[in-house]
């Protein structure tokens, strides 16, 4: 986490009195992030110099053939080289397009492909027989990075118990939080050497 970030919580903590234990646990959550936004929620400073970083909804792109779950309807494609290079604390892509798909009525199911840059994509119909009767197609429009920082998921869930534990000094460490279980399936262009 950067420092600068790190230490404005930290003292942020102690002009509230937050015991320092607490506010070190909730700097140790943070996390480095992007956050994909339209143009006019873009701050000022980035408006000048933005390219789109990812298309939210509309038709998916995918190459010829690829498994994919077109039973969810497409929530974005994300131009991995469009993300600020090091804003992450994940393995990234470095290039090539992730293309996620999502139910906004069930939350757990979702999927996302990364396509490797320059494979040949090919414009992909949802399978609406299998859809969500509740959800519906929507134009594209382009979103664009901000780097950031988020917590951790869960970082929020029974707060006041752990805050109040940590300042005791009985709480310990935090464990791994539990993932939504969307999988990263990666497209392999065919290989022309392979038999």
């Amino acid at each position: 986490m950067e420092s600068n970030v790190s230490e404005a919580v930290l003292e942020a903590g102690r002009a509230l009195d937050i015991p320092e234990a607490v506010t070190r646990a909730f700097v140790r959550r943070l996390r480095p992030c992007v956050h994909l936004c339209p143009y006019g929620s873009l701050p000022e400073e980035l408006k000048k110099d933005a390219r789109p970083a990812a298309r939210a909804l509309g038709p998916v792109h995918l190459p010829e053939g690829a498994e994919a779950p077109l039973h969810l309807p497409h929530l974005m494609t994300i131009d991995c080289a469009a993300i600020p290079a090091g804003s992450l604390d994940i393995a990234f892509p470095a290039d090539g397009h992730l293309v996620v798909f999502g139910s906004v009525t069930n939350g757990a199911a979702c999927g996302v492909i990364h396509v490797p840059a320059g494979t040949e994509t090919v414009e992909r119909q949802p399978d609406k027989k299998r859809m969500d009767p509740y959800e519906t197609y929507h134009d594209p429009f382009p979103l664009y990075a901000v780097p950031g920082t988020t917590t951790e998921p869960g970082a929020q869930a029974g707060g006041g118990r752990k805050s109040r534990s940590l300042a005791s000094g009985s709480a310990g460490g935090c464990g791994p939080s539990r993932g939504t279980g969307c999988r990263l399936r990666q497209h392999r262009a065919p290989d022309a050497r392979s038999p």
